[in-house]
């Protein structure tokens, strides 16, 4: 079953539940100081990662470091995702919040594994639990 058909199936479960929200935060090591030095060379792959989840970018600003490094942030139709690299540190920090439904964890690691080209212990997912029942 490919990811697409997994996550449909998942949003008619939770469409049935009501409201969720999806907050994960996203860790990936060992990753090139070429791939993150900037907005330009980071972007095909956050793009990739969007594609493959399904989220809906509404707008998107980019701002480059210097000497290196970059923060990407997308709005999207469903919430956010920031993005911040460390090229010196082989580093990339995603920060996603969606009321849409996402892959699960294993799932979302298998993509990235593909995506960044990276071993499975090289990605570390925090997902952040809200309980519906109470107030926000």
């Amino acid at each position: 079953m490919q990811i697409t058909e997994k996550l449909e199936k998942k949003v008619r479960a939770e469409n049935k539940s009501g409201l969720h929200m999806n907050h994960k935060v996203i860790e990936i090591f060992n990753l090139s100081p070429d791939l993150l030095k900037n907005s330009e060379s980071i972007l095909p792959c956050i793009r990739e990662f969007i594609a493959k989840t399904n989220l809906r970018v509404v707008k998107e600003q980019n701002h480059d470091f210097e000497p290196y490094g970059a923060t990407l942030m997308f709005l999207l139709s469903s919430s956010h995702l920031a993005v911040h690299t460390w090229p010196e540190r082989g580093y990339l920090h995603l920060d996603l919040f969606t009321c849409a439904s996402l892959p699960s964890k294993e799932l979302l690691i298998g993509e990235l594994k593909e995506i960044f080209r990276v071993k499975k212990g090289d990605i570390k997912i925090k997902e952040i639990k809200y309980d519906p029942k109470n107030k926000l």
